[in-house]
């Protein structure tokens, strides 16, 4: 890159300057520390002259609309790893624009890309070496301003390359063995036997069935191929699953295509829709919806923390088993995001708390407009305490009403998850217990409506709308070449399985979906860690000198 030199002011100006900003923000404590760093920030960007940010503005427009291409051939994990990378570089690029990038925002992206490669190497080697190599890409193209933002604000000056070198340069030290192509993990529609349907609509149908090879029962969702629009929209649940991985959230085992549908197995959850919960019980105490809200929480926490945002929390996507345990499902409209972003969830959130304690939605209306209209502009308004017993619990009413605040940083859950867990409706709840215990609370109606579906002899969950729906036995299978790796995804323990000898006699359960022996996986986190400490060393050290 070309070495451009700081504006045209002579020395004295500029040492009068820093002395100036200096004696403002000492002169008034109650300056916060955004404030004093959003001051800083301005005064180091002026410093810098046009030239510099022109030049990385350039070659950051032109990186973002290279990496912002979707490509086929990329696997899922691959695919999550550029949106964040791209994500990162808008983001940089936003605050070059408006001058007010700092050197920290700069360490504090790339500290970020760090992790997100640490991660890859322990999930797919390819993503790692991939992600590495554009890691450095960014680094080169913003390092020159780090620099001289670093020595704007007289804090130690960073080695860029070596730091983009390093990222790149690590995987050969940990030796690790190649990936297995994805084509080899890909099951045969005839290995499923269906037992019988689950759920359909529009978008396709659900089945309960069994997997022959290893003998265990799984779900299997049937999803039309004219459903989506963009190949990315399709990609999105393999995306989700290749990064996800929580007690609260469904489990994929195993994503592909046929010539008719795009074809998902996952784990069978034993339970039901929770909207048919609410419908039976027209209303849940107190309880049980603090813990179904709990588990709620958590789970879109580590979405969040993942850089997804759900987009569709609702009732109906959320399934409980007997005991109280909540699985979210359905990851057809998720968004790889930024944080400031998750209010959307909170909101849906809201909404369901709203619906858990009073059996109806909090805002209704007779046409989308006139819907928006009203969520917009009407207030939330509770059933009178005479009329409905939740309506007289202040705690949950506070929360619901701050979940719901129209004002989208204003919303409970934006600034920290902490302060959804720490709110009084949660006084004294042990979190930990929603990890540790099988059974947290105990509703009537879902052992009644399971019981009443088994009675019906397997003719629960047929399709009310009596339309055709494709079926397991019709599909047909593509070869492995048709296969799109990005429309392709399988867990490391479905691979172990459809890869390891198969026996006459089957796999059992446990064994099939088992984790790798532990012996391997310590030894190949150990040199890891090794690798991470080296890569992040001079982050610390530098916070020290700071």
């Amino acid at each position: 890159m070309q070495h451009v030199s700081r504006c045209s002011f002579p020395d004295s100006v500029i040492c009068w300057l820093h002395n100036i900003v200096f004696e403002v923000i000492t002169a008034f404590p109650y300056y916060g520390t955004r404030s004093r760093l959003a001051i800083q920030a301005r005064l180091h960007s002026l410093l810098l002259g046009e030239q510099i940010p022109k030049t990385a503005t350039v070659l950051l427009e032109f990186f973002i609309k290279r990496e912002s291409k979707v490509s086929l051939m990329r696997q899922p994990l691959p695919h999550f790893c550029q949106e964040e990378v791209v994500l990162h570089a808008q983001e940089c690029l936003l605050k070059l624009n408006k001058q007010v990038i700092t050197y920290q925002d700069v360490r504090d992206m790339v500290e970020n890309l760090v992790g997100l490669h640490n991660m890859c190497i322990k999930k797919n080697t390819e993503a790692a070496m991939e992600l590495g190599t554009t890691v450095r890409k960014l680094i080169i193209i913003v390092g020159e301003v780090a620099t001289s933002l670093e020595k704007m604000a007289e804090v130690p000056v960073s080695d860029w390359m070596a730091i983009g070198d390093a990222i790149v340069y690590k995987l050969e030290q940990l030796n690790l063995p190649k990936p297995i192509p994805f084509a080899s993990y890909i099951p045969r529609m005839r290995d499923f036997r269906s037992i019988k349907m689950l759920g359909a609509g529009g978008f396709g149908a659900v089945y309960l069935a069994n997997f022959r090879p290893a003998n265990f029962v799984t779900t299997v969702k049937l999803v039309n191929t004219d459903r989506f629009s963009r190949h990315k929209q399709a990609a999105m649940d393999k995306v989700v699953a290749s990064v996800i991985r929580n007690p609260f959230i469904v489990k994929y085992y195993c994503c592909f295509s046929v010539k008719e549908a795009y074809v998902t197995i996952m784990e069978y959850i034993a339970g039901l829709d929770l909207m048919r919960v609410v419908t039976k019980e027209e209303f849940l105490e107190i309880e049980p919806v603090r813990i179904i809200m709990a588990q709620l929480i958590l789970a879109l926490e580590h979405m969040h923390l993942r850089g997804f945002l759900h987009r569709d929390i609702k009732v109906s996507n959320m399934l409980i088993l007997p005991g109280g345990r909540v699985k979210v499902i359905d990851f057809d409209t998720v968004k790889v995001c930024q944080g400031h972003w998750r209010a959307v969830d909170w909101w849906s959130a809201g909404i369901v708390m709203y619906k858990l304690m009073t059996g109806r939605v909090p805002f209704r209306g007779k046409s989308k407009q006139m819907l928006r209209e009203r969520i917009i502009t009407a207030p939330l308004k509770w059933p009178r305490p005479d009329e409905h017993p939740n309506s007289a619990n202040t705690p949950a009413k506070d929360i619901t009403y701050r979940m719901l605040k129209k004002n989208p940083v204003e919303r409970l859950g934006s600034r920290t998850y902490s302060d959804l867990k720490t709110h009084p409706f949660f006084d004294h709840f042990n979190w930990k217990m929603l990890y540790q215990k099988k059974d947290l609370c105990e509703i009537a109606s879902i052992k009644e409506i399971l019981n009443s579906d088994a009675e019906k002899d397997g003719k629960a969950g047929e399709p009310s709308d009596k339309r055709k729906h494709q079926k397991i036995e019709e599909m047909n299978d593509v070869s492995a070449e048709s296969q799109k790796p990005l429309l392709c995804y399988a867990s490391s323990s479905f691979k172990k399985l459809m890869t390891k000898p198969k026996h006459p006699d089957g796999v059992s359960l446990p064994e099939a979906l088992g984790f790798v022996a532990a012996g391997a996986a310590a030894g190949r986190n150990a040199a890891l860690q090794v690798t991470k400490e080296r890569l992040q060393r001079w982050f610390k050290e530098t916070r020290r000198r700071d």
